[in-house]
């Protein structure tokens, strides 16, 4: 689904109350996609996209709906109780796994947050902490991915990429 969806959820949800009580939110950035594009072609950053919502659908429930809401940025939300913290060490998994399969650096900063009457009065709420929470682990994260060895070699010599 597409940013124009995403907007059409969030009104709706803003209008529910009680679905916004028992909403998820999980961000996803894909790390370093311009560099990708730049130095591997708009191909291989095609391929991160559809790898990463692959992954995201393979790690988090059905039951919810993710979207596209940027050029390297997906949202999935949820109405429902989940357990977001081992859907997202799933998903980590799930990248750590499918990084090694690529020729280009791949890794994606997620956060996640469920409403909380403590914190949260909308919808919104919900999204602002869990972007917090993908900007704070953006900052803490280490590369997912290791360049492979031909790689390396072929970096000193451009024509070879």
């Amino acid at each position: 689904l597409n940013r124009n969806a995403y907007e059409d959820t969030l009104k709706r949800l803003e209008r529910q109350e009680l679905e916004v009580k028992a909403t998820c939110v999980v961000l996803f950035d894909i790390n370093d996609m311009k560099y990708i594009n730049d130095h591997f072609g708009h191909e291989k950053g095609d391929e991160a996209l559809k790898c990463c919502f692959h992954c995201i659908q393979q790690a988090f429930d059905p039951s919810g709906k993710c979207f596209r809401i940027g050029g390297d940025e997906f949202v999935y939300i949820a109405c429902s109780a989940q357990d977001l913290a081992a859907e997202q060490r799933h998903f980590e998994e799930l990248i750590r796994r499918e990084s090694g399969k690529f020729d280009f650096p791949f890794s994606v900063a997620c956060g996640y947050a469920s409403y909380d009457p403590a914190l949260d009065r909308t919808v919104r709420d919900v999204i602002r902490r869990s972007d917090s929470m993908m900007y704070e682990n953006t900052k803490k994260k280490e590369p997912l991915w290791t360049a492979p060895e031909e790689f390396l070699r072929n970096a000193e010599r451009p024509e070879m990429l």
